[in-house]
């Protein structure tokens, strides 16, 4: 773990969790006339990750003489269907080849810019060759044509198509090397900077030299400090997050070409990289995830670096189905504030079966599902910068309605405290706190549900609920940074 200190006092020990993956939360009234209630959101994991097995191998068996056909089954290969498009789709993986040669690059400016070149022209080669195929792909015209239509109000894919141009036409892009520090005191002060800086300059150099001269006064919150390669054409988005999400869009069209075609996985083999396999995540946790040589987050109170830590679920039938399996069939439909009650149905249904519920967030364009993500953290700055990233995903996504589920502690105010002012013990911490399954539906347009449902958990290991009620105190503070990225979007829409 590393430390960041710029005096001899020795930082502050992390907090311990509350428990596996737990986090410290609290909302509270910020704005004159909210009841005096905290809540202790506790996160716990929401997918368990197995073991990764090696493709096409067998590590033991537990006997040496297998004769029985039916126990030699492991040998049998998957049947795989040839790729309907191969040109377009091995293109696409040279594409997440070229991101990761442009990341590793990222601190050396010729070596960065030769292979975002490279990256850029591919990404708009992907579309040229599926077009080549159009003649052998069923019903090509019609949704093609519709995800055209869906992409054409997207800025970055404009900008694809506009800097491919440039590069092979014109000249190279005209970067810029940014620092951007982002200041959180807690959920409703931040403050932002961004700064024209060398590329020499690291994120670890740009951190000292910040927390150097910091006022005496700022003891508390979270500092983070980005490097970023910026276009002059494309200034508020960082290029390795702009062609990630140009990825996804393809990846979107070149998984309807196999749908269409009536293929699942196909015969284009894998590449040697572990994260390159064929698959078609939407946009793979690789290219969403950030090291330190990018962005590094520092708790200011301890003096430690705070690491990123939340997982993205792809969207499948094969999710789907285990999820029925274990929990039953749930009908869910309807805009974020629709589906508030069916989701803590569903929550409780799930906390009956696992004895715990993890928290995780439902990312909707309308009625339509478009991520899902689970948020992992273990004390108040980390859970800033959860939700920060959840915002990220959320304006990448171009999702216009949040569901968050969770489960958490739940207590009442003392008489005449006033949660506004100082630090307010966490409701976690507090001898009236009660268990509460939590929903919350916000959505673009302002809209917001929340509800909750009080529990026991019996001797027998049972969970006892109560009935479900609504919170008409409005959107609790720890959603604020996905309407500050909804506010940024308007603004910028007008």
């Amino acid at each position: 773990m590393r430390t960041f200190s710029t005096s001899s006092r020795a930082p502050a020990p992390r907090p311990p969790p509350v428990g596996p993956g737990r986090a410290c939360g609290l909302s509270g009234p910020t704005r004159p006339g909210r009841p005096a209630t905290l809540r202790n959101e506790r996160s716990r994991p929401l997918i368990s990750h197995a073991p990764m097995r090696r493709r096409g191998l067998c590590t033991h068996s537990k006997r040496s003489d297998i004769t029985d056909s039916a126990e030699v089954s492991w040998l049998a290969v998957e049947n795989l269907a040839d790729c309907p498009v191969p040109s377009a789709h091995r293109r696409l993986l040279d594409c997440h080849e070229h991101w990761h040669a442009t990341a590793d690059s990222y601190m050396d400016p010729d070596l960065f810019r030769l292979n975002l070149n490279a990256l850029i022209q591919n990404l708009r080669n992907v579309t040229w060759l599926l077009q080549k195929q159009r003649s052998v792909l069923p019903d090509f015209a019609n949704w093609y044509g519709e995800w055209q239509k869906s992409v054409s109000a997207d800025s970055i894919m404009k900008w694809i198509v506009k800097a491919r141009n440039r590069i092979v036409k014109e000249a190279d892009l005209d970067l810029f090397s940014q620092a951007k520090a982002h200041l959180s005191l807690d959920w409703l002060q931040e403050y932002e900077a961004t700064y024209t800086l060398p590329p020499r300059y690291t994120t670890h150099d740009i951190m000292m030299h910040m927390l150097a001269r910091k006022p005496l006064a700022v003891h508390d919150g979270m500092l983070t400090v980005e490097r970023r390669w910026v276009d002059r054409l494309l200034p508020d988005c960082e290029l390795l997050d702009a062609t990630a999400h140009a990825y996804g869009q393809l990846v979107d069209v070149i998984r309807t070409a196999h749908h269409k075609s009536e293929v699942g996985k196909c015969t284009l083999p894998p590449r040697n990289r572990e994260c390159l396999d064929g698959g078609f995540a939407a946009i793979p946790e690789c290219m969403l995830m950030k090291d330190n040589s990018r962005r590094l987050t520092v708790n200011l109170e301890s003096g430690e670096e705070i690491i990123e830590d939340d997982y993205i679920q792809s969207l499948d039938e094969e999710l789907g189905e285990r999820a029925r399996q274990r929990y039953g069939d749930f009908t869910v439909h309807g805009d974020a504030i629709e589906r508030v009650p069916t989701v803590l149905e569903m929550a409780r249904r799930m906390l009956t079966v696992d004895k715990s519920l993890a928290t995780a967030a439902w990312l909707l364009r309308g009625d339509r599902m478009v991520g899902l993500m689970a948020l992992q953290f273990y004390d108040q700055a980390s859970k800033r910068l959860a939700m920060y990233k959840l915002a990220e995903h959320v304006a990448r996504k171009r999702a216009d309605g949040v569901l968050l589920i969770c489960e958490a502690w739940i207590a009442a105010a003392e008489p005449g405290e006033d949660l506004r002012t100082g630090r307010p013990k966490p409701a976690g911490e507090r001898p009236n706190r009660q268990e509460a399954v939590d929903v919350t539906g916000i959505t673009r347009d302002g809209r917001h549900s929340h509800m909750l449902c009080l529990f026991t958990r019996e001797e027998s290991g049972e969970i006892s609920f109560s009935p479900a009620v609504e919170d008409p105190s409005g959107t609790p503070n720890f959603l604020e940074p996905v309407k500050r990225v909804w506010e940024k979007l308007s603004s910028s829409t007008d």
